[in-house]
């Protein structure tokens, strides 16, 4: 028994020492994979494929090219048929550079054994007294504790020349009448008498990764390393230019702003991505990426209700008042142009080519320009008290822009038929050559519709009062005790003043804390399901009206419990 476990670890072992024979070495040859495909999120991340020509050893070439990816979402594959990537292994290792030298101990080291003219200084036998020599001839260098510090030992340790202490070198110069005994801090100045050398070399630390490749066409092959990482960013705007009167379509357009802090692109596939991804560990550097850090990018948009970039223009232009002047061009393209689109269950990509940018730089490209069905529409949301909205500035700092419920809003009506989704985003309102307003039009399916506020309504003016009509006593049981209630009963009243001289259209959004009775000119009423079955649940009322020139008047009656 004990021969036969013997002949197994025998065989175990010499499986190993093959099997370890075959794992990369510093020798094997590199390959400079670039990002040619590169799907951007808006939240500062993306999926990268870097890829490059490679010729292997043994199936083994490294890159210093490599990703730092997200935990979980770095791989290696090949394009090469009946090829395929089986092992990536991830080191650290020296890398030896030439610098220019620093000071004159680290330019004596590096020229070192050569005929020199040094111009030294003395102290004379006299008080105060200096003597200037000029000596020359063939140097080498004495280090502190005696020992030569010839350049050509130390041509494998370039931190021998970090450790030099000028105060503390001498050197030993070989001149015509002998040998000198020079201390460095003597040496007033110093003239090479071949050609100098101006550099040292340096040893610094490089991450590398390894691939393995498996298959008939593995030695020459098309290598690509695929991951998520952070650094990438795309801003999306739009521009929105009404036409008719009264307006009946809109041309929009999509600008997407490319933020590149990650590395350089050349001619590379971008995909710009709508949609809201979920990456558990996003926050977490993949064992992969050794010890970096994910790139940073400032957070700018992101697909929250409510949340995103806002620059809001507070100058208000009346649709109607606007004039054409000739000669100015219209804020938008005149034809019709789209990105070529990709959907991937939740999410939607738009694909632009040839893209080559730097490191550090930034683009802006359009992802379509397209005619849409619009309308007018004056919208009001009526709350029981201003809820502020929350923004993200350009440096990623949350702001609050107050919601102004006091009045109404002169909006835009919009129809989705681009056959893509819009993502959040500013959009900026033009009619004609004129800007008219910018707010934040949010996510909107492809099919649906959106109302995006444009500016304050001058000549449609809204005003809400409400009104206690009743007050009764009453019990109820809540946790087990009698609790005594008010049960308050509110009227409001809904005016509106339209000074148009043509009807206009109304949507009134009311958000109340309490349970709706009765209401009038056919309001909608619906519950917040998770407050359905509370005391006062969270109730919405919505109207959809066309009203005339003149004034209008909307009744609503409502119930509240008041606990005393």
């Amino acid at each position: 028994m004990k021969i036969r476990f013997l002949a197994l670890l025998s065989t175990i072992l010499c499986f190993a020492a093959s099997a370890f024979s075959q794992e990369p070495t510093v020798s094997m040859p590199s390959f400079s994979p670039e990002i040619k495909r590169i799907a951007v999120f808006k939240n500062g991340y993306a999926f990268t494929y870097r890829e490059g020509e490679a010729q292997t050893s043994n199936g083994w070439a490294y890159t210093t090219n490599t990703p730092v990816g997200v935990l979980g979402t770095v791989w290696g594959y090949t394009t090469a048929p009946n090829a395929r990537v089986i092992q990536l292994v991830a080191s650290e290792s020296d890398k030896k550079e030439l610098k220019r030298v620093e000071n004159l101990a680290q330019f004596l080291l590096a020229n070192e054994g050569v005929r020199a003219r040094f111009v030294a200084i003395y102290k004379g036998s006299k008080e105060g007294e200096m003597i200037t020599k000029t000596i020359e001839g063939n140097y080498e260098i004495i280090s502190p504790n005696g020992n030569y510090l010839i350049s050509d030992k130390i041509s494998n340790d370039p931190n021998a020349y970090n450790r030099l202490d000028q105060n503390q070198l001498s050197l030993i110069v070989k001149a015509e009448t002998g040998a000198l005994f020079l201390p460095v801090s003597q040496i007033q100045s110093v003239e090479i008498l071949s050609p100098p050398k101006i550099e040292k070399p340096t040893l610094t630390k490089e991450n590398r990764l390894a691939l393995k490749v498996a298959g008939a066409n593995a030695d020459n092959v098309r290598l690509g390393i695929a991951a998520l990482e952070s650094g990438v960013q795309w801003i999306p705007a739009y521009r929105i230019e009404v036409k008719g009167e009264p307006i009946n379509e809109a041309k929009l357009e999509l600008e997407a702003v490319l933020v590149n802090n990650l590395a350089d692109m050349s001619n590379a596939e971008v995909y710009f991505v709508v949609g809201v991804p979920h990456f558990l560990f996003q926050n977490s550097i993949s064992p992969l990426s050794l010890n970096q850090t994910f790139a940073g990018v400032s957070a700018n948009v992101s697909d929250g209700a409510g949340r995103g970039l806002s620059n809001a223009i507070t100058t208000q232009v009346s649709a109607g008042d606007s004039a054409v002047s000739a000669g100015l061009t219209s804020p938008t393209v005149s034809g019709e142009e789209q990105a070529e689109t990709f959907t991937a269950e939740q999410l939607f990509l738009y694909k632009t080519e040839g893209i080559t940018l730097k490191k550090g730089e930034r683009t802006s490209m359009r992802l379509f320009s397209v005619t849409i069905p619009c309308s007018e529409v004056f919208e009001w949301t009526i709350d029981d008290a201003a809820q502020p909205i929350n923004y993200l500035s350009p440096d990623g700092q949350p702001i609050q822009i107050p919601a102004q419920t006091n009045r109404l809003w002169y909006s835009l009506r919009l129809k989705n038929t681009t056959g893509m989704p819009w993502t959040t985003a500013p959009a900026l309102s033009f009619r004609e050559w004129q800007p008219m307003g910018q707010d934040l039009l949010t996510f909107t399916p492809k099919g649906g519709e959106n109302v995006l506020r444009v500016s304050p309504a001058t000549e449609v003016i809204g005003a809400h009062n409400i009104e206690e009509k009743s007050r009764t006593a009453e019990q109820r049981k809540v946790n087990g005790r009698i609790v005594t209630f008010d049960v308050v009963t509110l009227e409001a009243t809904i005016k509106i003043s339209n000074y148009k001289k043509q009807p206009v259209e109304i949507r009134i959004t009311r958000n109340l804390l309490g349970k709706v009775l009765e209401q009038t000119d056919g309001g909608s009423v619906k519950r917040e399901a998770i407050r359905s079955q509370a005391d006062n649940p969270n109730s919405f009322l919505d109207w959809t009206l066309t009203v005339p020139p003149g004034e209008k008047e909307i009744r609503y009656t409502y119930k509240v419990y008041v606990r005393k």
